[in-house]
């Protein structure tokens, strides 16, 4: 699975891109693909049918985050973090406006190859222990 998205802070912050390889998939593929995306939307143009699919994406996954009176709570802390508590309320509204063509122009500002950092998280199987084992 990958998933991706910018720091929501008042002030700029990162754009991270994770994922989560199967023990079979090789980490140099998966960057590369990754990579291959971000240059295809620095250079062409993003479909409107991608756009209007993510903005309902975006709103299902909103719906579901203010589920209760604690998960609103952190949403509204979450906007007063990002700068302004009215974002909490205006969110959906900025998001349902965005255009493709800032899609591609956010892009070429946010994907710059030489601002790249790149780790991979490789597990030391060879230390990894059987966990004990017991009898009730």
């Amino acid at each position: 699975s990958v998933s991706a998205g910018p720091s929501l802070h008042r002030d700029p912050g990162l754009f991270h891109v994770f994922a989560m390889l199967g023990q079979e998939t090789e980490h140099d593929t998966v960057e590369k693909a990754i990579l291959g995306e971000m240059d295809t939307l620095t250079a062409e143009n993003v479909f409107v049918s991608e756009l209007e699919r993510a903005v309902s994406k975006m709103k299902a996954q909103v719906a579901f985050s203010r589920d209760g009176a604690f998960s609103v709570a952190a949403q509204l802390n979450e906007a007063i973090a990002a700068g302004d508590w009215k974002l909490y309320t205006t969110f959906l509204d900025r998001i349902a406006s965005v255009t493709a063509e800032e899609v591609k122009n956010a892009a070429k500002r946010t994907f710059l190859t030489d601002a790249l950092t790149v780790g991979y998280f490789v597990p030391n199987t060879a230390q990894a222990t059987e966990p004990e084992k017991s009898i009730v």
